[in-house]
C-alpha cells in the first residue's frame, strides 16, 4: 500500500536558442501500489518560480509497459493504421 514516486530532472531542449535553453524539466511518476497505477508529471523550467508541475496522464500497468516498450525497442512498435495519421494531427 502506498506512493513510490520516480524523479528525473533533465536539460530543457524547447528550441529557444536552437536547442537547449540553459532550463530544467523536471519528470515525477507517483505509483499508486495499491492499485497499480501511475500518473506522470512534468514541471517544464523547473528552477523558474513559476513553473508549475502539470499532470501528462494517469496509466495503468499494462500503459506503461508500452511506453517504456515504445521508447525502449522503437523497432518492435506496431504500423499505425489508415486514418490514425489524421486522428493524431487533430490533437495539435
Amino acid at each position: 500500500m502506498g506512493l513510490t514516486h520516480y524523479k528525473k530532472t533533465v536539460d530543457c531542449e524547447c528550441g529557444c536558442d536552437y536547442g537547449s535553453c540553459d532550463r530544467k524539466n523536471t519528470f515525477i511518476l507517483r505509483y499508486n501500489r495499491s492499485c497499480d497505477i501511475g500518473t506522470l508529471f512534468v514541471k517544464r523550467h523547473s528552477n523558474e518560480k513559476e513553473s508549475k508541475f502539470e499532470c501528462l496522464g494517469s496509466f495503468n500497468d499494462n500503459d506503461l509497459e508500452a511506453i517504456t516498450e515504445i521508447i525502449n525497442s522503437p523497432n518492435r512498435t506496431e504500423e499505425l493504421e489508415d486514418g490514425e495519421y489524421e486522428e493524431l494531427n487533430k490533437c495539435w
